[in-house]
């Protein structure tokens, strides 16, 4: 699997060229495509990864404010162990630092969240293809947790956030990787099969 190292590697590199600036202005057209789909409108549950702001990945932080402020409840992931769960949370305050860095959950306040509660889900990526395929981090944290979601809720959309420039022609797919339904960037959404 060198190739799919050397992609992941290739791709967090061009990532964190971009400037602050034009991360967060591409995230807000991200945002803006994601608020517009007609499976988020439906969702009441949503389910946001936090960003990591130095990662320069699509920044979520002010779409967690947005769907709270537009009444959908939402869930954020902590991770125990090799699991990951998600939590509901109703504001900034209610995260602290927790794995990686990354922020979580209070633990205070961390109550798992039902899997058959969860409508949508966004899921990070280091690079997708058009046919949802997708290379994360290379902990599988997101694999292991869509499959747990989908065996439970077969019909919770998982959606892709990432920049135009983080899309390949094909990513290598092991068995265990789950694609994504639909794959917004700041210039399109692409719908990655039809199974609905």
């Amino acid at each position: 699997m060198a190739g799919v190292n050397e992609l992941r590697e290739r791709k967090k590199r061009e990532r964190a060229s971009m400037s602050p600036e034009e991360a967060a202005d591409k995230s807000r057209r991200i945002a803006e495509a994601l608020f517009s789909l007609p499976e988020f409108k439906q969702a009441k549950t949503v389910a946001f990864y936090v960003a990591k702001d130095e990662a320069r990945e699509v920044r979520t932080q002010e779409m967690i404010l947005e769907a709270l402020r537009a009444g959908k409840r939402v869930v954020v992931p902590f991770v125990t162990g090799d699991r990951m769960e998600f939590s509901e949370i109703s504001g900034p305050s209610d995260l602290s630092p927790g794995a990686f860095g990354i922020p979580e959950p209070r633990p205070e306040i961390r109550r798992p969240v039902p899997l058959r509660e969860i409508d949508l889900i966004t899921v990070p990526g280091v690079a997708f293809d058009t046919g949802g395929g997708r290379i994360g981090y290379g902990k599988g944290f997101y694999d292991r947790f869509l499959c747990r979601l989908l065996s439970e809720r077969p019909d919770a959309r998982v959606v892709g956030l990432a920049f135009e420039m983080q899309i390949v022609d094909r990513v290598e797919r092991k068995p265990s990787d789950i694609p994504v339904h639909i794959l917004v960037t700041e210039e399109r959404v692409v719908r990655c099969y039809r199974d609905f």
